[in-house]
């Protein structure tokens, strides 16, 4: 049996589509756990005013990313300080801001700042990236191999086309005028 390595191109796309489009399902239903969790926080939640009281930087004498710790007072007059579970660089808050807090009353340290991006975040890369997957493994699965069968088909057009005109010449040299002319070529 003969090596094809257009033969084996194709048999590796074809796999890492559909890892792309078995991942991408896995993704989904992650996204769905998260927006459920996220949901159930909301709608569970209580609020609370709260104030960042420090910046705390992912590598030691500052810079790169960071994230604010912030303080806020709990329904039962307890205050709690809780650093928040997303690094920005830059940073979005600043030292004495203040913010709006949402915290489960029984996991307080599970507080996180009221913003888009500290809620949502997860969700919306789940969301993004099983769309992201399950664009790239259909493109990767089924686009590749059309792309293939056509670049195939227009170089096997190009040879036959290149016999053709290779044999007409030929037919042509040696065949210019009447049955058994031949014709030689000049120097």
């Amino acid at each position: 049996m003969m090596f094809d390595p257009a033969s084996m191109f194709l048999k590796l796309t074809r796999m890492i589509g559909l890892v792309f489009l078995w991942t991408a399902p896995l993704i989904f239903v992650l996204g769905v756990f998260f927006l459920i969790r996220t949901v159930i926080f909301l709608s569970q939640g209580s609020r609370a005013d709260g104030t960042v009281v420090e910046m705390e930087s992912q590598t030691p004498g500052g810079g790169g990313s960071s994230r604010p710790v912030f303080t806020f007072v709990d329904q039962h007059g307890e205050r709690h300080t809780v650093g928040s579970n997303l690094w920005r660089d830059p940073p979005a808050h600043e030292v004495g801001e203040a913010v709006s807090v949402i915290y489960d009353p029984n996991h307080r340290k599970s507080a996180k700042i009221d913003s888009f991006m500290t809620i949502w975040l997860k969700t919306l890369l789940c969301g993004l990236g099983s769309l992201s997957q399950l664009f790239l493994g259909l493109m990767v699965y089924f686009y590749t191999p059309i792309q293939m069968k056509r670049a195939t088909a227009g170089i096997i057009e190009r040879k036959i086309a290149g016999s053709v005109e290779v044999a007409e010449m030929m037919s042509i040299g040696m065949n210019p005028g009447e049955p058994g002319d031949v014709v030689k070529p000049s120097s």
